[in-house]
């Protein structure tokens, strides 16, 4: 799990919100940062808005990412919280966000599921994406193959959870 990738213990959370005098609904993320374009980033994008967050998004080119201070930021994306604070990785920022706007079960047999599929779409989404870092024939080699096989390995693996909406959603 990643979840010790954040910056903030999940318990730690509401405490820290209610002596802000901050709302137990809105996370508090003012920015957050990833490259300009598809990929773990837009999924935190997606869960702001669905809940009406105010962020602001801050993209950062590749070679400017490569030339910044890793110690500091850790990998990407990363939010930048409203005391200056960071939170790093994707799946534990996108439960931070869940759990605030009713988004991420509460039962916990449906949490482990959510959680067993997100684990699976990570690999999945890391295989499918090994062409952006190549190019020209080798790139186009690259998503053949996803497409070819890990595509097909993926939908096969998930069609027990169709019917139950876990990977279409049900809203």
């Amino acid at each position: 799990m990643g979840c010790a990738n954040s910056l903030i213990p999940a318990g730690d959370v509401l405490d820290i919100i209610a002596k802000k005098g901050g709302s137990d609904k809105t996370p508090d993320i003012v920015s957050y940062t990833y490259f300009p374009a598809y990929g773990r980033g837009s999924k935190l994008a997606f869960m702001m808005d669905k809940a009406n967050v105010k962020f602001e998004f801050k993209p950062i080119s590749v070679p400017a990412w490569v030339t910044m201070e890793k110690p500091k930021y850790g990998g990407m994306p990363f939010c930048v919280r409203s005391d200056g604070s960071l939170m790093k990785e994707t799946d534990p920022i996108g439960r931070y966000i869940c759990r605030f706007c009713d988004l991420y079960p509460t039962v916990p047999i449906d949490a482990y599921w959510n959680d067993y599929i997100i684990q699976w779409y990570q690999k999945f989404f890391n295989l499918v994406h090994l062409s952006l870092l190549t190019f020209g024939s080798e790139s186009k080699k690259a998503r053949a193959a996803s497409l070819a096989t890990v595509l097909p390995e993926w939908l096969e693996k998930m069609k027990p959870y169709y019917k139950e909406g876990w990977v279409v959603g049900n809203g």
